[in-house]
């Protein structure tokens, strides 16, 4: 017990004598002893609420694995990311990530050293998985999707293979030229939930279904449902249908092209929308934590209900929103914001050229990527204290950063492209790589060959 703490702690005699005598005290009546108890014990009863309501708040940003606990107390500057542009951009202590040409193996064994991944060529897509030790592959099986591949413009062509691997690594879920399907890792089976019935006009074997082509699929962290992109032939809208009853669900809350993440547990999702066309979509940040078919527009209760929203992400625990906005179209800055599920405890974080903001997988931080004086910077901000750092400035020659998510060890994995021309890079299409940093010791893990950017890392599995 510190000093302060006993001078202020209650005595029995405390109130009844200046200072120690050299008589005992005089035995307390039965009043006194009652009132004492009676004291006492309220006493304990608030120190008792004062600890659940500390540990309470401490829990709801969980404690600081030993990587976190590197890059967060060794990197703060500021409690403000634009003092810190002034301060810490010429910092030496910064680390400058370099990569090489070719693929990097891996050094250390990881929990789950294949990498899953996709190429496309026209319109045929290959599937394979690679040994990030030992840089060897085998492919798994090849399918054809209903856009080609081109550098042309137009958003569907330039989409990389519509592919994702499950939250459990058992399966794969991909829409091909025919509809959407699962492929089974573990015994290569493939299963069909949508099938394109009609050429044209084009109808589906879900009859509610309205749709060009499909694309996009993502499955639930509790493997019962599969959300995908229906493209129109004006813009677009979700999707999700339920694997066990194959019943279909149109996500009816808002649209646009920005990625519907699900949560990580259950099937609770969150989907941002930036579009604004009165006849498929609306504006906002729509979130469910159950029922696919119901959702809510969180931010009419932050008082964004007209801005639009770009990225967002659930904590692991499934209780706040990280995402990027604009306060209206005509504002140029893209900021970085966070949201209780319940649409309270809103706070705008940083201002400017945000992009891809994650949760560290304790919640007890964000990361994001930051353009400052014209490079990429991998930033993190502290929700415990407020603080924002500048972790590691990322490779000059990528200078769009489009994937960034965690390594079951705690690797951070992040996906580059550069839009620029250069000889170190792949001719047909935006260069494309993927990388896995070790955060806390500044170390390169992993990096992939150079590839264009027709190609999907969809995940690792054992």
């Amino acid at each position: 017990m510190k000093n302060s703490e006993r001078q202020n702690t209650p005595t029995f005699n405390q109130d009844k004598t200046q200072g120690i005598t050299s008589q005992p005290p005089a035995p307390a009546s039965p009043d006194k002893i009652k009132r004492l108890m009676i004291v006492v014990g309220g006493t304990m009863l608030v120190v008792s609420i004062l600890v659940v309501i500390f540990f309470g708040a401490y829990r709801q940003h969980g404690t600081i694995p030993s990587q976190e606990k590197g890059f967060l107390q060794e990197q703060i500057t500021t409690e403000n990311t634009n003092i810190a542009e002034q301060q810490t951009l010429q910092n030496e202590n910064i680390w400058s990530i370099s990569l090489p040409k070719q693929e990097m193996t891996s050094n250390i064994s990881l929990e789950k050293n294949t990498l899953i991944y996709a190429t496309k060529e026209g319109y045929q897509v290959q599937v394979y998985k690679r040994n990030i030790q030992n840089g060897s592959q085998v492919k798994l099986f090849e399918y054809n999707e209903s856009r080609k591949a081109e550098k042309s413009g137009n958003f569907w062509e330039e989409l990389p293979p519509n592919i994702s691997l499950s939250p459990n690594g058992k399966t794969l879920a991909f829409t091909d030229d025919k509809g959407l399907k699962t492929y089974d890792l573990q015994n290569g089976n493939i299963r069909t939930f949508i099938q394109r019935t009609e050429g044209a006009p084009i109808k589906w074997s879900v009859e509610e279904l309205s749709a060009h082509f499909l694309a996009r699929p993502r499955v639930s962290a509790d493997g019962k449902y599969i959300s995908f992109i229906q493209a129109h032939y004006e813009g677009s809208s979700y999707g999700v249908i339920d694997l066990m009853s194959g019943q279909y669900s149109l996500f009816r809350g808002g649209s646009g092209y920005g990625n519907l993440t699900w949560g990580p547990t259950g099937h609770s999702f969150v989907k941002p929308s930036s579009v604004e066309a009165e006849e498929y979509t609306r504006v906002g940040l729509h979130f469910t934590s159950a029922n696919v078919e119901e959702t809510e527009n969180l931010s009419k209760k932050f008082g964004k209900e007209k801005s639009p929203f770009f990225e967002a992400n659930l904590s692991s625990n499934g209780e706040q929103i990280v995402f990027t906005y604009k306060d209206d179209w005509a504002s140029g800055n893209v900021k970085l914001g966070v949201v209780n599920i319940n649409g309270s405890g809103f706070l705008t974080i940083d201002e400017d050229n945000i992009r891809l903001p994650l949760f560290s997988q304790s919640n007890i931080a964000i990361l994001y990527i930051k353009k400052l004086e014209e490079k990429q910077y991998l930033l993190g901000h502290d929700l415990n204290n407020g603080k924002s750092s500048i972790i590691a400035s990322l490779p000059e020659i990528f200078n769009y950063w489009n994937e960034s998510s965690w390594t079951t060890d705690g690797y951070l994995a992040v996906t580059g492209r550069s839009r620029a021309s250069s000889s170190e890079l792949v001719v047909k299409g935006d260069s494309t790589r993927l990388v896995i940093l070790d955060l806390q010791n500044r170390d390169v893990i992993y990096a992939s060959p150079i590839y264009n950017q027709f190609i999907t890392f969809a995940g690792f599995v054992n």
